[in-house]
Parts: C-alpha cells; structure tokens; sequence
C-alpha cells in the first residue's frame, strides 16, 4: 500500500529514483551485514518486479520516429533483474523498441541474440561478482561480439572499472542511464 501510494502521489519513474532505489541499496547493505535474510530481500525484490512488470505493460507511449532497437539481457549466473526492468520500463517511456531477454544469458548465446534482433544498442548489469570469467575478459568479448553497437552495462560489480572500450559504455548511476538513453 505505502508503495502503491508513492507511485500514485509521485509517478512510477520518480518512486524508482527516490524510494525503491535507496531502499535496495539499503536492504543490500543490510542483506550484507546480516540484518535482512535473504526470504526477507526476495519478498521485497518480488513485489517491486510486480510494481515493474505493471509499468512496463501499461506504458503507452508510441514509437518514435528516432527509436532506436535495444537488446536486454543479464550475463550468465546474473539474476538480479530489478535495474533491467527499470531499464525496459524507461526504454518504452522514451518509445524505443525493446527485446527483454532476461537473467543468465551465456556469452555463447550473444551472437544468436545479435543476428536474431538485430539490436542498435544493448544493455546489461552485473550486480554479483561473477564466477564464469573476469569482468575484464567478459568486458572485451561484449566489445568485440557487439563492435558495431553501442553496449550499455552498469552495475555494482563496474562502477569502479576503466572503460577500454570505444563501444562501451560504463553506468554508473541511474542519472547517467538516462542521460545516455536520452542522448541516443
């Protein structure tokens, strides 16, 4: 119900940016230390991906006539989806078009996905240090299997990171996911 109302009194985009997100990052502080488990961290994860899956369906906003086709995915073992949905959802607002992939794509899958859609721009988020490579190696194969598209990725686990990459480009922030979307 608080939730409900947030959204109501503020808008869906606005509530994202000024309540769920410092939430999470709280409960992902609190998670970290041992004050929240992890039953308590998914009952909440879920009712906010509910709160998107709704936005996301209910966005009306035509197709622009600049829109530009976006791929969305998350690497392999990576199942945090609540930033991706939050993109999808400010994707279609700004009338682009959007394939979701979904959580745990393998690297061996991308370029199926790159001759299948076809994207102009792709992004994803790593959230959780991955175990299948290093960032940097996942990094450089991103760079060289999309080479001709811009590659949009953020996330806890890159905030830090140097970007190498003319087709790269790192997030570092919700502010900066929007202004790139909107300078796209």
């Amino acid at each position: 119900k608080t939730l409900t109302n947030a959204i109501v009194r503020l808008g869906f985009e606005c509530t994202m940016d000024e309540v769920i997100f410092p939430f999470m990052n709280r409960t992902g502080v609190l998670w970290a230390t041992g004050a929240v488990n992890i039953t308590q961290e998914h009952f909440i994860s879920n009712l906010i991906r509910r709160k998107l899956s709704v936005a996301i369906d209910s966005t009306l906003s035509p197709v622009s006539t600049k829109a530009k086709r976006f791929a969305l995915f998350l690497p392999e073992s990576e199942t945090h989806e609540l930033l991706l949905l939050f993109t999808e959802f400010l994707l279609r607002a700004r009338g682009h078009h959007v394939a979701y992939i979904g959580s745990s794509v393998p690297v061996g899958e991308l370029e199926f996905l790159k001759q299948t859609f076809r994207p102009d721009v792709i992004v994803t988020y790593i959230i959780v240090p991955t175990h299948e490579m290093p960032i940097d190696e996942y990094l450089s194969q991103l760079s060289s299997i999309f080479a001709t598209q811009k590659v949009i990725i953020g996330g806890a686990q890159i905030t830090s990171l140097a970007n190498p990459y003319a087709n790269l480009c790192l997030v570092k922030s919700q502010e900066d996911l929007k202004q790139i979307i909107d300078s796209i």
